[in-house]
């Protein structure tokens, strides 16, 4: 389990800090096109950026703190994430026609993997311990 979790939050983390930290060379990579020809695309990217980032790195720092009793704060923080790539699968959906074939199957295929592994952790996560 913590090493799935490790791999999902290195993976997110990895996404967000490219597009926060080279929007211009991660609008390349997610099918964007030229994204310094649109001053807009790279302050989006790194809105986009900042939110993997920070849901990526609390997957690596916190499943080291939590204890059995706090399961229900990892619990919420990978609810959170799915939400996000769900309703990020659903803007594909609703702005396939005007995407690239790269930016479906990287930008939207991503999401719904990032969606189905969170869904696998929380499976895999244990129930929080009650207090007695």
């Amino acid at each position: 389990m913590q090493g799935l979790l490790y791999a999902f939050g290195a993976m997110r983390s990895v996404v967000g800090a490219t597009s926060w930290l080279a929007p211009f060379e991660a609008g390349k990579l997610w099918g964007f096109g030229e994204v310094n020809a649109d001053p807009h695309a790279a302050f989006t990217l790194r809105l986009f950026g900042a939110r993997d980032l920070v849901l990526g790195a609390t997957l690596l720092v916190l499943p080291s703190i939590l204890s059995p009793k706090n399961r229900d704060t990892l619990r919420a923080i990978l609810m959170m994430g799915v939400v996000v790539d769900v309703l990020d699968v659903c803007a594909g959906v609703i702005g396939y026609q005007s995407l690239s074939n790269q930016s479906l199957l990287i930008c939207v295929g991503g999401a719904a993997v990032f969606a189905a592994m969170g869904e696998i952790c929380l499976a895999q996560l244990p129930a929080a311990v009650k207090e007695n």
